[in-house]
């Protein structure tokens, strides 16, 4: 069996017997240039580590060393694409074994990978990253990924996972191994365990092929991980099947929808309300005069369900129902079946009804998440595309707005971008992920499993390849006072640490107080690799609050938009006039 091993080389003390070629990929004075080099003399151990390996516990094992870390003990994307295509243009082989990678998703690495892997009688083996993460080319549906464990301790104990990332699991146990003086030392990791793996398989039968291989590895498994049932739960489907709705009520969580309609995928017929809110018969620009939409508020008594319409976004219907005794939320059920009319909920329909199915008629954003990620084992995904996230200080400061706007210019710049909303009415303005935890959420995601579940939407919006990731928090982001829970923002910090983004947009009220200012900078700096590069100030005038922390200012005077500038030295937008043509100016810029 003819196998490449792609590291570090072997030390020229090591037994040539069963060696039959070798190649250093070099770099060279123009980039993305690489030549090669007839000697893989190993400088750091590694790769004779991994040889020794795979030649002590295979007789058949026959290598082909590429020593892709000549100077360096680091890998470059680059680097590796060129010794894995030297490999498959130049040289024949069964197995070929990588153990090493880089920490992101790349799609030249990808499709590199795909063509390898389609060629009759060839398989990749690759070693997870030993840190944790998620690492490729082990992560490749096409590649076998071996990680390990704490849970066995035999070399021979392993378990299998079915879903497309990790393949094997197997003992966090010691190896003797060959080092560069010829003298023997123990070592540990992914990397000499994979390099057994890649022995064992040395002795499958021919044609190799990761269905069959993966076939015989369960044979002798501990446990077979069987493959998480995906649940739909973005309402993607139910959106785009929608041409004509009507909406109701005209509450807070709406207002994107009437000053975005033309990100919407459908048509809106009508915005209905209760007449006791005394909204019935006005203009939208009269409620909202930053919103250019004329349409008109109607009665939600006078809606006709057998008009031109095909589907109702319903927002939240619990303060309306308490004040006027009325459950709206089983009558809108009630007569969506009844006129068979489609309804995207933004209330959690699954902590209400115990039975509660997404299906092609009735959609709410929540339900059963227990999704990959319980096959991921902690396995977190570091982006490799701008990922940009918008936060805040408090609630209502149009955080929300601020991300719709800032989509909108880029796509009237050409510039492909994509989100993970975490409003429940995300979906419905062109976010391809929705994890709602805000208003109305109640348990639905919480701590450690909203940071997983968050991370692992991130990577199912950059598989999609957009040029820019957009996602926004809810309220605030560093606690104000630890004197009770309601104060303490778990949700926000969770799910910070799961999307982790590299440029952040703060936005500030006149009222904050500047030294607290100061400290969620610190704060939002420290505990992700982002940087702020722009704040939006809010001027709006609040009248009423919920928090004591949110109280109109008293003894001092508003913050400025250059009191602003001078306490970030950074570029300061306002709004309710938001410049978002030069926003987005710095947005590029910073990504530039």
């Amino acid at each position: 069996m003819n196998i490449v091993v792609i590291d570090s080389g072997l030390s020229p003390l090591y037994p040539r017997d069963r060696i039959i070629g070798g190649i250093t990929v070099c770099e060279t004075e123009e980039e993305g240039k690489y030549r090669f080099e007839e000697e893989f003399s190993d400088k750091f151990g590694h790769g004779t580590g991994v040889t020794d390996v795979i030649l002590k516990n295979s007789k058949d094992a026959n290598l082909y060393i590429i020593n892709i870390y000549k100077d360096k003990e680091i890998v470059s994307e680059d680097m590796l694409y060129a010794a894995m295509e030297y490999a498959m243009e130049h040289l024949d082989f069964e197995i070929m074994h990588i153990s090493s990678g880089v920490n992101f998703y790349s799609r030249k690495l990808h499709d590199l990978v795909k063509r390898i892997t389609s060629c009759e009688g060839k398989i990749i083996i690759s070693a997870f990253d030993n840190a944790g993460a998620i690492s490729y080319p082990s992560a490749f549906p096409e590649v076998i990924g071996i990680d390990h464990s704490m849970e066995y301790s035999n070399k021979d104990q392993y378990s299998i996972v079915e879903d497309n990332i990790i393949d094997v699991i197997g003992a966090k146990t010691y190896f003797r191994i060959f080092d560069l003086n010829g003298k023997t030392m123990i070592n540990q990791g992914t990397s000499f365990l994979a390099a057994y793996f890649t022995s064992k398989i040395c002795g499958f039968p021919k044609p190799l092929a990761k269905k069959t291989v993966m076939e015989k590895l369960k044979e002798n498994a501990v446990y077979v991980f069987p493959k998480s049932e995906e649940k739909e739960i973005s309402g993607r489907e139910m959106v785009q099947s929608i041409k004509k709705a009507v909406v109701f009520p005209f509450n807070k969580e709406i207002h994107s929808l009437a000053a975005f309609e033309d990100l919407m995928p459908f048509e809106v017929e009508g915005y209905y309300d209760i007449r006791h809110k005394f909204l019935v018969g006005r203009k939208i620009s009269e409620i909202l005069p930053h919103i250019d939409n004329e349409k008109m508020i109607q009665n939600i008594d006078t809606l006709d369900w057998d008009a031109d319409f095909d589907a109702m976004i319903c927002g939240h219907v619990g303060e309306i129902s308490t004040i006027l005794k009325k459950d709206y939320l089983e009558e809108i059920l009630s007569l969506a079946k009844e006129h068979n009319k489609k309804v995207f909920f933004f209330d959690n329909l699954y902590d209400r009804y115990e039975d509660f199915e997404n299906d092609e008629q009735f959609f709410c954003p929540y339900g059963d998440v227990s999704i990959r990620e319980r096959n991921l084992f902690g396995k977190m995904n570091t982006p490799n595309i701008p990922l940009l996230a918008v936060l805040g200080t408090s609630s209502k400061q149009g955080k929300f707005t601020v991300q719709l706007s800032i989509m909108r210019e880029l796509k009237k710049r050409g510039i492909q971008c994509d989100g993970l909303s975490s409003e429940p009415s995300g979906v419905l303005l062109g976010y391809s992920e929705t994890i709602p935890f805000g208003y109305g959420s109640h348990g639905f995601m919480r701590g450690k499993d909203l940071s997983i579940h968050a991370n692992a939407l991130i990577r199912n919006i950059e598989l999609t390849q957009p040029e820019i990731i957009i996602t926004g928090c809810q309220s605030g982001t560093l606690s104000r006072d630890l004197c009770h829970v309601q104060y303490m923002l778990h949700d926000q910090y969770s799910f910070l640490l799961g999307v982790n983004p590299d440029g952040i947009i703060l936005c500030v009220n006149n009222y904050d107080d500047e030294d607290y200012l100061k400290r969620t900078r610190a704060f939002i700096e420290s505990v992700c690799e982002g940087k702020i590069m722009a704040v939006v100030l809010s001027n709006v005038t609040k009248i009423f609050s919920q928090s004591i922390w949110d109280n109109p200012l008293r003894d001092r005077d508003p913050l400025t938009k250059e009191d602003v500038e001078r306490l970030f030295g950074l570029p300061v937008f306002t709004v309710p006039d938001l410049d978002i043509s030069g926003l987005v100016d710095k947005i590029v810029e910073y990504y530039s």
